[in-house]
């Protein structure tokens, strides 16, 4: 009797050299092939000063390998060194991808623009990552806390969710950072002390700390670790077809596997896809699926670098058979039962994959869930690992087996079947899942088949394990008497350990092949392996000559030929045993030729086979093998060559999506915006179809496009069975909807305009007083142009415009002619009005010569810009500027660019008042000061202009010129008094000279008579014209 063999454990040493290994092809057809699979990288020390031993080291390395930290020029990282504000800026700078443009300034006194980290701190604080102090500076050298490193952090989560903090010592739920350190300590970005009662906010932010913590972010925080997800290609055998974006070609080896790509297998062909964590899916022959999702998460692998493992993929099994495999954690049984007390549940609808119950955003990333999930035509099933079968057969129907791990089955209708290794389920016709039933000999047989696929699948995903950092104890200060805890045992088992046990738990046996490769490869790395592991691995044992009595079997001579029709569809059943009641299991052999050497059918073990489209044109053959009691093997002759299917119906339409069969007759409604599209449905296996445009059949349309109008649109789709004669003919009627949109898409006329919401804005120059309004809108809608907000009086197209805004009401009309909407146009004439008017007296606009006219007194007093202003008018939608003399304005250009006098400048003579319209006319204004009567005062005396004279401080305005009177102390002959004029400054200006008089007692002027008179003590009094002291105005 055979040995009983012992479970298949390997220690963690052999595990780590059997990732060393390569792609295991399948053991039942070749030798196994090691040539891919490489040795675990284990992770390498970047930093003298950072070994495999520090808790941080993992994270540190991602880090480095990412860019996103670097050490320092000593080559060292430094872990213990506590992280400046300037380095903080850089690290954030660095993981976000923010830009970091030269900058001549900071914002922050204490950070100049030659700064080694100026760019990385403006940046960051520009975008709100940092923050400066409330006295305006950054403090760039100042270490970090704890608790500011881990709010800094905390900002790049893409989550808002906070949780309650735990009864610490040093920290209060009141805290400023209590939210963002309590997840951050659930996240297990930081850690407690020892004794679990402080977690140190103000102590010093520690490198390797910060390194732990934003690298756990980064692999924990969904809206942080998603990233795009794509499959290789590997193992092709066969006729096998890759269609992308409309476009079918051959599927090649280390080809790329992308979402929406469809693949179909023919006879005898297969391929893998490999994804980056290990993660596989096995396509075997006659099988087509779809990847209708493929996302992946960004984790940290065993060496510090960066991996993508599966955390979505959806795949479509339209028909046939796959085997999948996802990359998921094994936990021990210790840990199983520690987690027994909260399980995670999930559910699922037949299109979606499963959601397990809400956790926490942090724990999502290693959460055990539905990462993979392959939907039937009945129903869906969602992996949570590790390696299950998946087959579909041609009515629909499907059967789901698990070898490893878990997985839900569900049908269309009715509550999910969970699955666990070594059981199946199925879903029959109606979509309702079966009960869990322990594995089929035919599921075992055809996992059996690809057990090299298994293996090497195992070994992919243990290779790119992620990294299990030990758990973190901060030990910022000692505490007495409190000693660490000793870092916790390995709870998760490496994949090859768990798929060996499964394979041995299920019957199926390595084959020798197998083992004596597996063997080898230890044995060149020349390490010895655990008891376990050489159970596991050494050969079955010959059967014992001594033992021939008790092994005595009786042999099967023969078998009869095989009953029923040799048809694709048509059941066959193995004939009679000799002798009739000898127990045998079966195995159905194909070929091409009659004489050739014949396959065995994957999972055709049973009496009865019905042959698959694939078979067609070739041989069978069963072979019954004695068991129990019996022995030897027996094979029957050959059948006739099959013949092909003669089945001919469309079983399916994928587009237009939603069509529906109903006898003969297909039919479908797409929406107004789908004015062509490309007809695809299924039909029978291995049948062909094409499109016609007439109900003869003649005209074939070869691109299968139809182009739609509204409305029914009829084209005819005859299918060919495999057999090449039997023909299906079917009538396919799409029917465009009517549109309902009613929008305006664009304005004609006027030119330029705009579409806000339900409003039209256009501006037009003041010289057109009418257009005609043209606009664009919906495809097959029409418009109309109405004078009133109720839509009830239609007006012409050709409106008047007067200068403004110009109000008029658009309504559009969908094709369904129902369906309306409406729009205020708003048409603004600009003015061209760039002249002023004055209501003061003592203006004079003068339009024609361009003039402004002042008295001298508006002038010369300190008027100010705003005041001079003040006293004119312009049109509403103008623009006006005072500006000095010499300034040239020719156009709007010119206006523009000119400088404007400030509003509290005050007005000088020479100065100029330019207008501009609001359509861009130009009017500069010559302002002229008209010299009015002198005023009698000219404020304080300035110094006379010599020594000789003296004054008692009369004087009189007149322009822009102040007047003062002086007697001579020399007082000469004929006694001269001086009448001396100054500039607005104090300096000299003109003086006049009267004789005849001295010693002034007095000063006046009379107004009608245009005279000065001066008295004085002897002599006088002295009268003279006011010309006579007359100085032009400028």
């Amino acid at each position: 009797m055979n040995q009983k063999k012992k479970p298949l454990l390997l220690t963690a040493l052999v595990i780590l050299l059997l990732l060393s290994f390569s792609t295991l092809a399948s053991a039942t057809d070749k030798q196994v092939d090691t040539s891919a699979a490489t040795k675990t990288e284990q992770l390498k020390q970047i930093f003298p000063d950072v070994t495999s031993t520090n808790n941080n080291s993992v994270f540190i390395n991602y880090l480095s390998n990412r860019k996103i930290l670097s050490g320092f020029p000593d080559g060292n990282f430094h872990p213990e060194e506590g992280l400046t504000r300037a380095q903080a800026a850089v690290v954030l700078v660095k993981a976000t991808g923010l830009e970091t443009p030269a900058v001549t300034e900071t914002g922050f006194p204490d950070v100049q623009a030659d700064h080694w980290a100026a760019a990385n701190i403006a940046a960051a604080t520009k975008v709100g990552y940092l923050k400066g102090f409330p006295d305006g500076t950054y403090k760039p050298e100042d270490k970090l806390t704890r608790a500011q490193g881990i709010a800094l952090i905390m900002r790049l989560s893409t989550q808002k969710d906070r949780v309650p903090l735990p009864v610490l010592n040093d920290m209060e739920q009141n805290h400023w950072a209590a939210g963002e350190m309590a997840v951050a300590l659930a996240a297990e970005m930081i850690g407690l002390s020892a004794d679990g009662k402080q977690i140190y906010p103000d102590a010093v932010m520690k490198r390797g700390s910060l390194a732990r913590a934003l690298g756990t972010l980064l692999t924990k925080d969904p809206g942080l670790y998603t990233v795009s997800l794509k499959g290789t290609i590997k193992d092709v055998k066969g006729d096998i077809k890759l269609t992308r974006n409309g476009a079918t070609t051959p599927l090649q080896n280390d080809s790329s596997v992308y979402l929406g790509d469809t693949i179909i297998t023919g006879a005898n062909a297969s391929a893998s896809i490999f994804y980056p964590d290990g993660s596989s899916v096995l396509i075997k022959e006659n099988t087509e699926i779809n990847i209708k999702e493929s996302i992946g998460r960004a984790y940290i692998k065993n060496d510090g670098f960066s991996g993508t493992s599966v955390e979505n993929v959806d795949i479509d099994l339209k028909k046939g058979t796959v085997f999948g495999a996802l990359a998921t954690k094994h936990e021990s049984t210790k840990k199983q039962q520690a987690r027994a007390n909260s399980p995670l549940l999930a559910s699922l609808d037949s299109k979606q994959f499963i959601a397990d119950n809400q956790a926490p955003w942090y724990q999502t990333a290693q959460t055990k869930k539905v990462r993979m999930t392959v939907d039937m035509p009945w129903g869906v099933a969602a992996v949570r690992g590790t390696f299950i079968l998946v087959s579909v057969n041609k009515d629909g129907t499907c059967n789901v087996s698990c070898l490893t791990g878990n997985v839900d089955v569900r049908g269309m209708i009715g509550d999910a079947v969970p699955l666990v290794g070594g059981t199946s389920s199925g879903i029959g016709q109606g979509g309702t899942a079966g009960p869990d039933t322990k594995m089929s000999e035919q599921d075992k047989q055809a996992f059996g088949n690809v057990q090299g696929w298994v293996i090497n699948t195992a070994l992919q995903i243990d290779k790119n394990k992620e990294a299990a950092p030990p758990p973190l104890v901060e030990m910022i200060l000692e505490i007495p008497d409190q000693p660490v805890e000793e870092k916790q045992e390995e709870q998760v088992q490496n994949m090859l350990d768990v798929v060996l046990m499964g394979l041995e738990s299920s019957g199926i046996q390595l084959t020798e092949q197998v083992k004596q490769d597996l063997q080898q490869q230890l044995q060149d790395l020349q390490q010895e392996l655990s008891q376990a592991a050489q159970e596991a691995l050494q050969p079955d044992p010959a059967p014992n000559s001594n033992d021939s009595e008790t092994n005595a079997t009786i042999g099967v001579s023969a078998i009869t030929t095989t009953s029923g029709t040799a048809k694709v569809g048509a059941e066959l059943t193995a004939g009679a045993l000799t002798p009739a009641n000898a127990t045998v299991s079966y195995q159905w052999m194909i070929c091409a030729t009659e004489s050739g050497t014949y396959a065995d059918i994957v999972g055709a073990t049973t009496n009865k086979y019905t042959p698959v489209a694939g078979d067609a044109t070739k041989f069978i053959k069963v072979a019954a093998i004695g068991t129990g009691s019996y022995s030897g093997t027996v094979t029957s002759a050959a059948t006739a060559a099959v013949a092909g299917s003669s089945e001919c119906v469309v079983t399916g339409v994928t587009s237009p999506a939603g069509g529906s069969i109903t006898g003969n007759n297909i039919t479908a409604s797409v929406a107004n915006n789908i004015s062509n599209l490309t007809v695809d449905v299924s039909v029978s296996p291995d049948a062909t179809w094409k499109l016609f445009s007439d109900d003869a059949y003649l005209v074939e349309i070869t691109s299968k496009q139809m182009n739609l109008i509204v409305g029914s649109n009829q084209s005819y789709i005859k299918v060919i069975a495999q057999d090449g004669t039997t023909q299906g003919l079917y009538n396919l009627i799409v029917t465009r909807a009517t549109s309902s949109t009613c929008v305006v898409t664009g304005v004609n006329s006027p030119a330029g305009g705009s579409i806000s919401g339900n409003n039209i804005t256009a501006s037009v120059a003041n010289n057109i007083s009418s257009l005609t309004v043209d606009v664009s809108v919906s495809p097959d809608a029409n418009w109309k142009l109405y004078s009133d907000s109720g839509y009830t009086t239609e007006i012409a197209q050709l409106i008047n415009l007067v200068v403004g805004d110009n109000l008029s009401y658009i309504q559009v009309t969908a094709q369904d002619g129902t369906t309306q909407g409406n729009y205020n146009l708003t048409i603004r004439r600009l003015s061209n009005d760039a002249t002023v008017t004055t209501a003061a007296s003592h203006y004079t606009v003068d339009d024609t010569g361009n003039t402004i006219v002042a008295a001298s007194t508006v002038i010369n007093t300190n008027v100010t810009v705003t005041t001079f202003l003040a006293n004119l008018t312009k049109h509403a939608q103008a623009s006006w500027k005072v500006v000095i003399t010499g300034t040239t304005i020719d156009d709007q250009t010119g206006f523009d660019t000119a400088t404007a006098k400030s509003s509290t400048d005050t007005m000088l003579f020479g100065d100029k008042l330019a207008v501009k319209a609001e359509d861009g006319t130009i009017n500069v204004y010559t302002i002229t000061v008209v010299l009015g009567d002198p005023v009698l005062g000219g404020g304080s005396q300035p110094p006379p202009p010599s020594s000789n004279l003296y004054g008692a401080n009369y004087g009189f305005t007149w322009g822009k010129y102040k007047y003062f009177l002086y007697d001579d102390s020399n007082n000469p002959y004929p006694y001269p008094v001086y009448i001396v004029a100054f500039n607005s400054d104090d300096s000299f200006k003109q003086q006049w000279v009267k004789t005849g008089c001295r010693y002034i007692t007095g000063f006046s002027m009379d107004t009608n008579a245009n005279t000065f008179t001066i008295t004085t003590q002897q002599g006088g009094p002295t009268t003279f014209p006011w010309t006579d002291v007359l100085i032009p105005q400028p």
